[in-house]
């Protein structure tokens, strides 16, 4: 409703929780949490950014999160997003006290106090500046929730007003945006009519009297300065004239705006040269498309075309100026046909690459699993640090287009997708990944084996390709300390090909019932025998299929 920015900050990807909807936990459940969380900002239209801390499951008070969350560590990732994002408010969910119940919501409201303070302050966490550029910043208010105690509500928002632009409340857009938080079981019902939300302003850096009482009002950004004049000026008077119908009026202004802005001092930041060229490729209908061509898996040394569209679907003439491909370093992005060139209105042009994977090019994996954690933090410390606190890292393909309208210059940008029909569902885009050539799966991947049982057991390994080309290998069972076992030849046409092989495993020879165990005191792995009369099977590690 204010048409402000906004970001949310999770200390944790919620991996200690329950799954209404599958079988994951752990860090497999995190992911499917972390794409509930963009699920519910592609509904709210908000950012969001995460810290290091792994959801260690539920805990009683904040001294026993500590012990597993360190706060000088989430708190260093806590001030990285203020200084990445710059807001002007920061508000806290929780009190930091124990009447947030859970141990982790005591630390997020403990972390939110303090980030507000140190964020501004050169003296915490300079390495943030001198490693990764990142300027002190000191936002301008902090809020607390006052939901569980309504006694210190500063402002109350009619969160029941009706959003103009999506036809629904704002309470409504918010009980949709958590009901996307599905293995939570957090659906909600859409009710209309009144709905309120309060807020306790608890420190305000510039708006204080000499008595500390606040000298704003019931608006949040009551006194604190909007961007420069001539673009509030712009927004003000652009947002007068919109309608559905008349959005190619407005691009004469906006071209003239985004001209402005490439060289007006109070708005070098990027994202707000970028809100402009995006207000003006909508406004002038000029959109991009970027798809490969063969599939959403790239191999190791594999090839794949690359297809970008750029269609003007407005009234007004585009130059096309180039086309490019962002790619990891090291991969070869090559043009099969011409880039530059004039885009009529409703014309559409293709520009077609040819993409060629390195040998070596690792697997895709999240950023925040590449390395083991440590204890309950995750160590990011072989990620860029423009990714660190982010929900993934950036789209392995990007292409660009460059526009020119008007004589303004406009980026437009897409995540290379592969795209199929889905025959019930209709078009489906899945995102670019790296994977092996050859995908492995052993089934049971865990057994539980009586000392007094069979002598064999069957595993299956399923065989699935990626690759284009035909390959042919072996597949075998490995179990450390095990004898070796005979391997099965398999052969794969190309990719989508399949293969199931049932192996047996035999139990070694001379069996003699035993078990690893720990010596608490040291933390040393010992043999222990079994008592008398006891019959104890042997645990190892489990079978692998390679």
């Amino acid at each position: 409703g204010y048409g402000a920015r906004t970001a949310y900050l999770s200390l944790s990807r919620g991996e200690g929780g329950q799954n209404l909807i599958g079988q994951e936990l752990g860090e497999g459940l995190g992911l499917i949490r972390t794409r509930e969380l963009l699920a519910a900002r592609a509904t709210d239209g908000a950012q969001q950014f995460f810290t290091r801390a792994f959801d260690f499951g539920f805990s009683k008070t904040l001294d026993e999160t500590l012990r597993f969350w360190p706060i000088d560590s989430v708190l260093k990732d806590a001030v990285r997003v203020i200084r990445t994002f710059r807001p002007q408010i920061v508000i806290s969910v929780f009190s930091g006290t124990p009447r947030d119940g859970h141990g982790q919501h005591q630390e997020a409201g403990v972390v939110a106090r303090r980030a507000f303070a140190a964020a501004g302050d050169s003296t915490k966490f300079p390495e943030l500046e001198t490693e990764e550029g990142l300027a002190p910043w000191q936002p301008q208010r902090l809020y607390q929730s006052t939901r569980f105690d309504t006694s210190g509500t500063t402002v109350v928002m009619q969160t029941g007003t009706l959003d103009p632009r999506s036809g629904r409340t704002y309470w409504q857009i918010a009980m949709a945006s958590r009901s996307r938080h599905r293995s939570q079981e957090m659906g909600q019902l859409q009710r209309m009519g009144p709905a309120l939300t309060r807020l306790g302003l608890i420190k305000d850096v510039a708006g204080t009297t000499d008595d500390g009482s606040a000298t704003h009002g019931h608006d949040l950004f009551e006194g604190i300065p909007k961007h420069g004049t001539w673009l509030t000026a712009l927004a003000d008077s652009l947002r007068g004239v919109l309608s559905a119908d008349r959005v190619a009026s407005l691009v004469p202004p906006l071209a003239a705006a985004v001209a402005r802005a490439a060289s007006e001092p109070e708005v070098a930041d990027s994202i707000t040269r970028r809100q402009l060229g995006e207000a003006l490729a909508v406004a002038a209908g000029a959109e991009l498309d970027a798809r490969a061509d063969g599939s959403e898996y790239l191999v190791p040394g594999g090839r794949d075309t690359l297809t970008l569209q750029v269609y003007n679907g407005g009234t007004s003439d585009a130059t096309l100026d180039s086309c490019t491909i962002d790619a990891p370093a090291g991969w070869r992005v090559e043009p099969l046909d011409g880039a530059a060139g004039d885009v009529a209105p409703g014309a559409m042009v293709t520009r077609r690459f040819a993409l060629t994977v390195p040998a070596d090019a690792p697997l895709t994996e999240p950023y925040f699993l590449q390395r083991p954690r440590i204890g309950d933090l995750y160590d990011w410390s072989a990620a860029p640090p423009a990714v660190r606190g982010r929900p993934f890292a950036p789209p392995l393909l990007q292409g660009h287009a460059f526009l020119s309208l008007l004589g303004a210059h406009v980026t437009l940008t897409r995540e290379v997708t592969y795209r199929y029909d889905d025959r019930a569902t209709g078009e489906v885009r899945r995102p670019m990944h790296v994977v092996p050539a050859v995908d492995v799966r052993l089934e049971p991947d865990v057994v539980v084996w009586p000392a007094d049982g069979p002598a064999h057991r069957p595993f299956t390994v399923t065989l699935l390709s990626h690759a284009h080309a035909p390959i042919t290998g072996d597949v075998r069972l490995e179990v450390d300390g095990w004898p070796s076992h005979p391997s099965a030849r398999f052969a794969l046409a190309g990719a989508g090909a399949s293969r199931s092989v049932t192996l047996d495993l035999a139990r070694p020879a001379g069996w003699v019932p035993w078990l690893w165990a720990t010596r608490p005191a040291a933390g040393l792995w010992g043999r222990a025998a079994p008592g008398p009369g006891v019959d104890v099977p042997r645990v190892a590690a489990g079978p692998r299929a390679t």
